[in-house]
């Protein structure tokens, strides 16, 4: 996971801040989503029979669901509880902002380059959940 970079940061610290191999498997699949994005907003609608098919609504439906699916299997798996203590709710709370904070960073970098709005369809599916 990418640690976020202070404001001020001493030279010596620089090396470990930079996460090379992280940034490099984002930056190949950032490379990989907008290829096929760029391919798929370049199709043009179609007819396959009578149903008229849009490419980049396909796309964003694909990618609605997807994040829905992601968020739940998150809320599935961190709001399980054992000891139904106060601290152990607040742990697990604790952890599900993380990762919610976490996917919400992604969907909005990569919204970019798909050509959607990130943060309304990240509002819009989270509070369908």
């Amino acid at each position: 996971s990418m640690r976020v970079l202070p404001a001020r940061l001493e030279r010596s610290e620089l090396r470990e801040f930079a996460q090379l191999e992280e940034r490099y498997r984002l930056a190949r699949s950032t490379h990989q989503v907008s290829v096929f994005t760029e391919g798929v907003l370049a199709m043009e609608k179609t007819l396959m029979g009578i149903i008229e098919v849009d490419p980049k609504k396909l796309l964003q439906d694909g990618i609605r669901k997807e994040l829905v699916r992601q968020i739940a299997m998150a809320l599935h798996g961190t709001l399980i509880f054992s000891t139904g203590k106060v601290d152990e709710f607040e742990k697990k709370l604790e952890e599900l902002d993380k990762n919610l904070q976490g996917f919400r960073l992604s969907f909005e970098y990569i919204s970019d380059y798909v050509s959607i709005y990130g943060l309304k369809i990240w509002q819009e599916e989270l509070s369908r959940i």
